[in-house]
């Protein structure tokens, strides 16, 4: 690992790895992947959270809305550059986490509704479950997701010929919602608006109702 007064002079863009056909051989880290106490590791965090950080999600939300919005958020690279320098020690986890937090009370002031993808975290598609369409919609934070949206189904001449209103209040976590059927129905559409905190996002999905194979 890197010495703590050597990470300043460091570039993560100007960071290279080499290696012989696609082969480094080498896990590289910049820091310490070790905790300074014992805790247990499951093989998914030993790869994704090596410092088992609990507000690992928080962190990555807030590291990607970093990358995105950067011109917006000309800091925050080294803003979160010295909250990450914190991570190897676990008994600056809770400084950590209330500095992020309060990144992200910031930047969803500064990129209001434009930052709902990468601060919410927020995922909603059309996916098919013994031939049938349904909703899933994944919240990975704390904070509950409003979902109203109208769904509507459409005949192989797109014409409407089923209409649905939904309306939901989402907790944590991944969310299974069953759709409308018609025997005659070629195509679901779902015109969804989802709230979460103060940022709301609109988008229309569409599929067939039959999936292709």
């Amino acid at each position: 690992p890197l010495k703590n007064q050597n990470i300043p002079t460091q570039h993560s863009e100007k960071i290279s790895l080499l290696g012989q056909n696609n082969n480094h051989k080498i896990t590289p880290y910049l820091f310490n992947s070790t905790p300074s106490r014992l805790l247990p590791i499951t093989a998914e965090n030993a790869l994704t959270n090596p410092w088992l950080f609990k507000n690992y999600d928080l962190l990555n939300r807030v590291f990607k809305t970093c990358q995105q919005h950067e011109g917006f958020i000309p800091q925050c690279d080294l803003e979160l550059s010295n909250i990450l320098a914190k991570l190897p020690s676990i008994e600056l986890h809770d400084e950590v986490s209330s500095e992020l937090e309060a990144l992200e009370s910031q930047y969803i002031a500064t990129l209001n509704n434009a930052g709902f993808s990468t601060l919410s975290g927020v995922k909603s598609d059309i996916y098919y479950h013994q031939q049938k369409p349904f909703l899933r919609v994944v919240n990975p934070t704390d904070s509950s997701l409003e979902i109203t949206a109208q769904v509507t189904l459409t005949n192989s001449a797109n014409k409407p010929s089923k209409t649905h209103q939904l309306k939901r209040s989402l907790s944590s976590g991944t969310h299974n919602i069953s759709l409308p059927t018609e025997i005659n129905a070629d195509k679901v559409t779902i015109a969804q608006t989802l709230k979460w905190k103060s940022l709301t996002h609109q988008s229309t999905l569409s599929k067939r109702v039959t999936p292709f194979n």
